[in-house]
């Protein structure tokens, strides 16, 4: 649901800005305007190509096989419909942002002519695919079969003409991979929420402090540690969990971590669990609580690679917000500045850090107006426009290189 929220929300900003942008779906089983509409897109000149991937054969729709043919199609479109073929000084772009995706175009664009002519795009999220050199990252050892995949990886993406990562951890990481071959750019995520109008205002906390925190809930994203935390709080703060619950089943069975935290009863009494909303009722849970949450676990992926869209919505709403103290957050976040850090996996920290804030309401307003001042760069059309400097760049270099 995020990937696709985003997916669409990013297609409409470039759509806006460049009055001619298609986004290539598999299936298109609603009609357009309703997909834009339940993802809460504004009034947009996206087109949308539905490739009906449903209908090819079952036999033959396996999951690397679906994808391949999914391409495949996708670039018999761009070389033969009359929409694709445009003068040789129109700047023509294949924007990917696909793990599955990315190796296919890079593959086939030495062997393309007609795909010279086009700039090719990728957006890398988390670790583009790269698990075991991350992992390396933190000392584990890679199987050579496995580790040869990411390399030849690495030398699909040589092929692309711009690359844009949105932590600098990965970009820096693709640099040093690739032994500088590769030189990513940094644009970083965006919120598709409506910006607070104004700066926030001031907002004593009542008897009452709501803690939110909007995500996925789970022991990956360290969940687990804020439920900890609660417990060391007084009965005065309540927590407001919001999202999906992987493991959770139809009878009401929560995944076993879980049911141990809401069993215990210095927590359980503190806690709400709300069921995943939908985009547009996402704004009214964050302006229920008065200090946002933004946890994070061990795992070296949300711990150095991670770019949490609710960090962003936050931002916008503009909420006082304590986040882990992570690599990938302090990307984002400076502590005392614009949100307030707590030692990683630590539920006591966490427990005197929330507590701190609360009863400082003028420190607490002041970092929420920080994050709300720097939220202006974190919009889907600024985002897109700054991707499109970026593809004018590109575009330069590639017409200096091929005019020597």
């Amino acid at each position: 649901m995020a990937h696709a929220a985003q997916t669409l929300q990013m297609a409409a900003a470039f759509a806006n800005q460049t009055n001619d942008t298609g986004l290539f779906v598999r299936d298109l089983a609603r009609l357009a305007a309703e997909i834009l509409c339940n993802y809460a897109v504004p009034e947009t000149r996206l087109h949308f190509w539905s490739l009906h991937a449903n209908r090819i054969p079952a036999p033959i729709r396996g999951y690397y096989g679906h994808t391949a043919i999914y391409n495949s199609m996708i670039a018999a479109i761009l070389a033969m419909h009359p929409a694709w073929r445009q003068p040789k000084n129109c700047r023509k772009v294949l924007f990917n942002r696909g793990v599955n995706d990315y190796t296919y175009w890079g593959l086939v664009k030495p062997h393309l002519s007609w795909l010279r002519e086009w700039l090719l795009v990728y957006e890398a999220h988390d670790i583009a695919g790269l698990d075991s050199l991350a992992r390396l990252e933190q000392g584990e050892s890679g199987n050579k079969e496995s580790l040869g995949k990411c390399q030849h990886r690495l030398q699909v993406l040589r092929n692309y003409d711009l690359i844009v990562c949105v932590t600098q951890a990965l970009a820096d990481d693709l640099q040093r991979w690739s032994n500088g071959a590769l030189q990513p750019q940094v644009v970083r995520h965006a919120s598709s929420l409506p910006r607070l109008p104004h700066p926030p205002e001031t907002h004593p906390f009542g008897k009452t402090v709501v803690l939110g925190y909007i995500g996925t809930i789970d022991t990956y994203r360290g969940v687990d540690t804020l439920l900890k935390a609660m417990r060391l709080l007084p009965g005065t703060f309540h927590l407001r969990l919001v999202g999906a619950i992987p493991g959770y089943k139809e009878d009401g069975q929560y995944p076993d971590w879980l049911a141990v935290l809401m069993n215990d009863p210095e927590i359980r009494d503190k806690i709400e669990l709300i069921p995943r909303v939908p985009l547009s009722q996402v704004t009214g849970e964050i302006d229920r609580c008065d200090i946002l949450l933004q946890t994070a676990s061990s795992h070296i992926y949300t711990l150095r690679y991670a770019a949490p869209l609710k960090s962003f919505d936050y931002m916008v709403r503009g909420k006082p917000i304590v986040a882990a103290d992570a690599p990938c957050h302090r990307e984002l976040f400076q502590d005392g500045v614009n949100a307030q850090l707590y030692r990683h996996d630590d539920a006591d920290h966490l427990a005197v850090t929330i507590q701190s804030l609360a009863a400082q309401p003028e420190q607490a307003l002041a970092i929420a107006a920080k994050a709300w001042e720097q939220s202006a760069q974190y919009t889907y059309p600024a985002r897109a426009q700054r991707i499109l400097e970026l593809v004018d760049e590109a575009w330069e270099r590639c017409h200096a290189k091929h005019a020597i």
